[in-house]
């Protein structure tokens, strides 16, 4: 995982459901980058016509409040690296 992954991964942990409008705020990243990274970590990404696997450690979920927005979350296989990278 590289370090800007971990970056976002563990703000998502601190933050579960933030708004990725918010992520982009918290962690200084341009929105191309951050959604990038969000679909790294989540389901993965379009490459080449092709859908690249992700880590599938966050999902994207619609807000509930803001038709327009996306809340991030720790998927279980993502809480469980997060009490791996704790017991550390």
């Amino acid at each position: 995982m590289t370090l800007s992954l971990a970056y976002v991964f563990l703000h998502v942990a601190q933050r579960p459901g933030v708004p990725q409008r918010e992520l982009e705020t918290l962690t200084g990243l341009l929105r191309p980058n951050l959604s990038r990274i969000v679909q790294t970590l989540g389901e993965g990404r379009k490459r080449e016509g092709k859908r690249a696997d992700g880590l599938k450690l966050v999902k994207v979920v619609p807000s509930q409040s803001d038709f327009r927005a996306n809340d991030v979350y720790l998927t279980e296989r993502g809480e469980k690296i997060l009490k791996n990278i704790k017991e550390i």
